[in-house]
């Protein structure tokens, strides 16, 4: 299923990149990888993500944020996550979010 596929290659980014690494990470989940279940496919799998397994190594650092079409409709507003920054996790449709990430002194994204 996609949430093992996702344990799996978080096994493999702890390994190259370490823990520590992984907390200051900048994470873009995009299309259907958190999708909560595997058996549905098309509009009959609109599900609201389990984003939970994609942030979960982040620190007070990181930032996630998750694109993922009409998605966004699916998660109330009260319920939509937000990252440290108070940034949205799930972008919504059609909208530019401000998001200041710094991966070196020399590189600044946002």
């Amino acid at each position: 299923t996609q949430s093992y596929f996702w344990s799996r290659a978080l096994e493999v980014l702890e390994g190259v990149c370490g823990c520590e690494e992984l907390r200051r990470a900048l994470v873009l989940v995009a299309g259907d990888m958190a999708s909560s279940k595997d058996d549905l496919r098309g509009v009959a799998s609109d599900d609201e993500p389990k984003l939970g397994t994609f942030a979960s190594f982040l620190g007070s650092e990181g930032v996630f944020h998750f694109v993922y079409g009409n998605h966004d409709n699916e998660v109330p507003p009260e319920r939509q996550p937000v990252n440290a920054s108070g940034a949205p996790t799930v972008l919504p449709d059609g909208q530019v979010v401000q998001s200041m990430w710094s991966a070196a002194p020399s590189l600044t994204v946002g």
